[in-house]
């Protein structure tokens, strides 16, 4: 059977891993010394660069959308509203991809660098940053790569390029050096650089169905007051919001706060924050105080 006719037979083959394919396909690659796709499938198995986000040599198919949160010491994990479309360059080997599909739990990149430093500076205080990943995505580069593997074999199929055992003829060796073959496109992405040192990895989701009390509301307001004079919001916004928290104040200092009012000073703070211009910063809080208000 020829080398050609093996490899389709993986790629149809749901229980072949996407290692052996690999291997199947530069020894294809090699052999017809088509340097490009040789070069394409070393990249698939041992990963991208952070030269090949800057590049564009990162294939389009491997950039992801993903939902970014930070991380709040009241609420936990809250999450961060960002305009326009969010892309994620995933440049770890189709190997390493397959393994954190298969662990348990969400996937999750804890980011550093720029990003973390950007977004605590806007916030006003040190915090963690994450991007959480579908696993479905995640699975779709592992079939974009069998996919642009098929298509190669099949023009190389139809060009009369099918091998002879596990080897090429020398015309089938020239006919593969005159085709032009498009793996794929490449992508890009806007917005801040990533930096090297951010992996994707598999973990546990977070559960909390913890009680709100006043010890809660008392920290919420503490990490409000340091951004809300950096949000963006109205004059008038602005003026609702701090007497929302200087009411609030008073009322946690009593020994017995009255409900109604907490409850009144939280909407109001809360329908304050939704005004914000900078919502990535706003968003998590007003989540949190609508979580107290139901």
């Amino acid at each position: 059977m020829s080398l050609i006719k093996i490899i389709q037979r993986q790629i149809l083959d749901d229980t072949c891993r996407v290692s052996t394919l690999l291997l199947s396909a530069k020894l294809i690659a090699k052999k017809l010394n088509q340097k490009e796709i040789l070069s394409w499938l070393e990249s698939e198995t041992n990963g991208y660069s952070s030269d090949d986000i800057e590049n564009d040599k990162l294939p389009a198919y491997r950039f992801l959308s993903y939902r970014p949160q930070f991380y709040n010491d009241f609420h936990g994990w809250c999450p961060i509203v960002w305009d326009g479309r969010l892309a994620y360059p995933v440049t770890d080997s189709l190997t390493k991809l397959q393994r954190t599909i298969d662990q348990d739990g969400g996937i999750v990149i804890h980011m550093g660098g720029p990003i973390r430093e950007e977004i605590s500076k806007q916030i006003g205080f040190e915090t963690q940053v994450r991007f959480l990943l579908e696993r479905s995505d995640l699975g779709a580069i592992i079939d974009s790569v069998r996919d642009n593997i098929l298509e190669w074999s099949i023009a190389l199929e139809a060009k009369g390029i099918t091998g002879d055992g596990v080897d090429f003829p020398q015309d089938q060796i020239e006919k593969a050096s005159q085709m032009v073959v498009t793996i794929h496109n490449s992508g890009n992405m806007n917005g801040l650089g990533f930096g090297d040192g951010n992996s994707i990895s598999a973990h546990q989701n977070d559960v909390s169905t913890s009680s709100v009390d006043n010890s809660k509301i008392r920290d919420l307001i503490s990490q409000i007051k340091p951004i809300i004079d950096h949000v963006g919001l109205p004059s008038d916004a602005l003026k609702d919001a701090n007497d929302a928290i200087s009411s609030l104040d008073k009322q946690l200092a009593q020994e017995a706060p009255e409900p109604s009012l907490v409850k009144s000073n939280l909407t109001l703070l809360r329908d304050s924050l939704i005004q914000a211009s900078i919502p990535m910063l706003t968003n998590g809080v007003i989540q949190t105080i609508q979580s107290m208000l139901t």
